[in-house]
């Protein structure tokens, strides 16, 4: 057998086996870690109303990832209703780019866990709402 075919063969195999992100047929195994987060997030179980940080937009613009959420309801003054901000990856950690007080740099949100990647993870609530203090975990689904 030809040297060739047996390499593509072999190549072929091992990419078909890795599994597709929901909206492209890119194998997870070769995206970046921004990327596997791509999409929109929803707290699971959902509430019967919205809270804060409930849906979660993580989106690529210009080819700066952006993390968006509502953050209103905050008792601090001057806080913003909405959150937008950089986010990246790093030691699969997330981290975003403090949106109330930019000056103080990325804040690394070390609850970070994936469940399964790409599909759903979970975080402490107050590693996105900097404002608490509660100290528990939610999870979150992508639903896009």
């Amino acid at each position: 057998m030809d040297r060739r075919l047996v390499i593509i063969s072999v190549f072929l195999f091992v990419l078909s086996a890795c599994s597709t992100t929901d909206n492209d047929d890119i194998p997870t195994a070769f995206l970046k870690e921004e990327d596997k987060i791509l999409g929109v997030w929803v707290n699971v179980p959902l509430g019967p109303t919205p809270r804060p940080a409930d849906t979660l937009y993580f989106t690529k613009k210009d080819g700066t990832y952006k993390l968006s959420f509502d953050c209103s309801g905050a008792p601090v003054f001057n806080w913003p209703s909405r959150a937008e901000t950089p986010y990246r990856f790093e030691n699969g950690k997330l981290s975003y780019l403090n949106y109330y007080d930019s000056n103080d740099g990325f804040f690394v949100a070390t609850s970070f866990r994936w469940i399964t990647t790409g599909k759903e993870f979970e975080i402490f609530r107050r590693h996105l709402l900097l404002y608490m203090s509660a100290e528990y975990t939610v999870r979150y689904k992508k639903v896009q």
